[in-house]
């Protein structure tokens, strides 16, 4: 009994000194993992790895090596480890994180996920590929929870799962990219908090991971924001180590370089990368797109080739160098390279760029069939329908050419060249209006010499001259020696009296063709509409000495004549013209005012009647005969072609005093005055109020007569035949003194006449 009671005190005693011990532990314990929590939430990861290695080793003291209790502070050194981008240690907790919870596997099965995830991505970041294969099939038998997953599993016990991952064969077909996406966005997530350190690790770890997102398809794309430049420099500073990780700072800094369009120093960082990197595949990549933004082709095609080395399948550097041939118009090897990617890829540019390779050598079948394979990849790519258009057409089937071409402009109404080839068609169809407007739609959006051409012709055509003129000179500003052009912009400003412009057009033809007559003659038709006479005579004596024969120049070179009053000289070159066995109305005119000129009024009368036979009813025709039946005396005559002429023009003043003198010289007074009487109606002509005067003279009304006289006077003091013929009127009517008067006028005015009349001499 006591010693019961004293062997009962004994296990007191020790369950007492327990307590105290373990009571000692948890304080120490919760103290050591509250300040680990503290450095990992202010991202001291060095510091809590520490102290929680000091706390497994408490918590393995207490509770042995495969106790549960470790768990969570394992799970915590294993992420802390990976963070800090220790994968060894880090893969050695989730090891032993395993191996304590394989025993409640078949109850827990769930706590395996987040361990075999991390250790996948340890996996991935060793680019041991078949051993990630092995685990993600683990992972997904657990997420399916197709097997009975148990305790002695030859899959699922982590000693032999780890044991066993390195002689894996399995063929995996898991791609990296998800993880390298996800290190990539927690880099950007440090990034935004200037945590450039952390930031540089996760990018580096992605980049680490070979994966395709260091080339075009992601890694160039991310948007670094304002902090690039940032980055830029934190890259920088750490690459002037050159030790084997920090060439991918060169890698990154090459990729930052690219996207700041800044190429040639992105060059330079990454052949510095690729010198201790030969074989990444995607830096290869970059520094042939490089090379090929920078248009240096050779270089670009060496990096590609490189690439080709270690993947003689890449798509990416296959396409690149395919690109290449066909700038380099080599169309059979892009055609060799496109045929070998296009047995395995479906992408809309591969058979794009092979209908164009063969449309290029003239296999327009073989283009046809390749351009209708991409509509089928893009049935909204306007271009292919535009090249698959140009097939048609060289193929000569212009009615599929001309639906490909309406399909390319409906889906880009902007899309010039599709509307210039519409154009080429319609004109060829002789549809000058539809020509026309889709020439102006692709004039909108494109501005070359054979459009301007065209578009400038079929307004020429169509006469719209000023159209034409702007069209046309668009084009010779590329085309100064095209002769056949300048001679129609010379027509149009012909046409729009634009003479000056004409000259000069017309003077630079002359330099190319000197003996080119009708240079000659336009030109010198321009100086006479310019009322340049002498210019235009000299230019047209050019026209006589290239062509001695040419009826026509002699016609104008008798115009001028006779515009000069050289009326001889008119007559001669007129004659000329007969002598070439020509004859026609205006020359007939030309010769009854040259002949009217010299008052050889016969043969000027008989050359208007000879002209009057190629037009009855000219009214100028009849108006030259009338004056020269008016010079011939013969004044009925006179009077009924001048009539003829005045119904034409009506209020022709001219006209009208030529017929009131013809009445007067008939002694026709009421007539004359009537017609006279009208004529100064129309605008108040003085010399109509003379001849008044002098009819009512005529028929002895002295008074009318002095009456209008005046008038005349009063409209023009210095008139010096009125002022005679009221001296008479004066006399006959004794009014001596007025008729002296103005004889005292006259001879102030006009002396010669003051001496003719006797009266004035008395």
């Amino acid at each position: 009994m006591l010693k019961g009671y004293f062997l009962n005190k004994k296990y007191l005693l020790l369950l007492i000194m327990f307590c105290t011990i373990y009571a000692n532990y948890n304080t120490a314990l919760y103290e050591k993992k509250n300040l680990a929590k503290n450095y990992y939430e202010a991202n001291l990861y060095d510091d809590a790895i520490i102290i929680y290695e000091e706390i497994l080793i408490i918590e393995k003291r207490v509770f042995g090596n495969e106790d549960i209790n470790l768990l969570q502070t394992l799970k915590k050194l294993y992420e802390l480890n990976l963070l800090n981008g220790d994968f060894k240690k880090s893969k050695q907790y989730i090891q032993e994180y395993l191996n304590i919870q394989s025993s409640s596997l078949l109850n827990q099965q769930n706590n395996f996920i987040n361990p075999l995830e991390q250790l996948k991505n340890i996996l991935v970041e060793e680019k041991k590929m078949n051993e990630v294969f092995s685990v993600d099939s683990l992972l997904q038998i657990i997420y399916n929870n197709t097997n009975i997953i148990k305790k002695d599993s030859t899959l699922i016990l982590p000693k032999l799962l780890i044991n066993t991952i390195d002689s894996t064969n399995y063929e995996s077909e898991y791609s990296n990219n998800d993880v390298a996406i996800d290190l990539i966005n927690d880099g950007l997530k440090f990034l935004e908090n200037d945590l450039y350190t952390e930031a540089k690790n996760k990018f580096i770890n992605a980049i680490k991971l070979n994966a395709e997102i260091i080339d075009v398809n992601y890694l160039k794309k991310i948007d670094f924001g304002n902090l690039q430049q940032n980055l830029y420099k934190s890259f920088l500073e750490d690459s002037k180590n050159d030790s084997l990780t920090n060439q991918y700072h060169n890698l990154f800094l090459g990729i930052i370089a690219y996207k700041e369009e800044n190429f040639d120093e992105a060059i330079s960082f990454l052949n510095r990368y690729c010198d201790n990197h030969p074989g990444d595949v995607n830096a290869l990549l970059i520094l042939g797109e490089l090379n090929f933004k920078k248009e240096s082709y050779l270089n670009s095609m060496f990096f590609f080739y490189q690439a080709l080395k270690y993947d003689e399948d890449n798509l990416i550097a296959n396409k690149f160098l395919s690109e290449i041939f066909i700038i380099m118009e080599d169309y059979e090897q892009a055609l060799d390279i496109l045929s070998y990617i296009s047995k395995n890829n479906n992408e809309h540019i591969i058979f794009y760029n092979l209908g164009y390779c063969y449309y290029k050598i003239n296999k327009f079948e073989k283009s046809i069939n390749s351009y209708t394979q991409a509509i089928l990849l893009d049935p909204e790519d306007y271009k292919t329908f535009y090249q698959l258009g140009m097939s048609y057409k060289s193929n000569k089937l212009f009615k599929q050419s001309l639906d490909a071409f309406k399909k390319s402009v409906k889906l880009n109404p902007n899309w010039g060249l599709g509307h210039y080839e519409l154009g080429l068609i319609y004109q060829m169809t002789l549809n000058d209006d539809l020509a026309i407007h889709h020439f102006e739609l692709a004039n909108k959006n494109e501005n070359f010499d054979d459009l301007n051409y065209r578009l400038g012709m079929l307004y020429f055509k169509n006469e719209q001259f000023y159209k034409s003129m702007k069209q046309l000179k668009e084009y010779l500003v590329h085309n100064m020696d095209d002769i056949e052009t300048m001679k129609i912009i010379g027509d149009i400003f012909l046409k729009l009296g634009r003479f000056p412009e004409a000259i000069d057009i017309y003077n630079r033809l002359v330099e190319y063709e000197p003996n080119n007559q009708s240079f000659y003659y336009n030109i010198a038709s321009s100086f006479y509409q310019l009322n340049d006479l002498d210019n235009a005579l000299d230019y047209f004596l050019k026209v006589i000495e290239l062509n001695e024969e040419d009826y026509s120049v002699y016609i104008d070179i008798g115009i001028i004549f006779n515009k000069k009053n050289l009326f001889s000289e008119a007559e001669s070159y007129l004659l000329k013209a007969l002598d070439c066995g020509f004859t026609n109305k205006n020359l007939l005119i030309q010769l009854g005012i040259s002949y009217g000129g010299q008052k050889k009024f016969l043969q000027s009368l008989i050359a208007f009647q000879n002209a009057l036979k190629y037009s009855l009813e000219d009214p100028i025709l009849h108006y030259q005969i009338g004056i020269i039946y008016k010079e011939l005396s013969i004044f009925d005559l006179a009077i009924k072609n001048l009539n003829f002429y005045l119904e034409y023009n009506k209020n022709d003043e001219v006209t009208l005093m030529l017929i009131g003198e013809c009445h007067l010289n008939l002694k026709e007074y009421d007539n004359a005055i009537r017609i006279f009487e009208k004529t100064y109606k129309i605008n108040k002509n003085y010399n109509a109020l003379f001849n008044i005067g002098k009819s009512y003279e005529k028929l002895g009304d002295l008074k009318n007569a002095a009456k209008h006289y005046k008038n005349v006077i009063k409209k023009n003091p210095n008139h010096v035949k009125s002022r005679e013929n009221l001296i008479f009127i004066y006399k006959n009517l004794n009014k001596f003194r007025e008729a002296k008067k103005e004889c005292e006028i006259i001879y102030m005015l006009d002396r010669s006449v003051y001496n003719s009349i006797a009266f004035c001499r008395e």
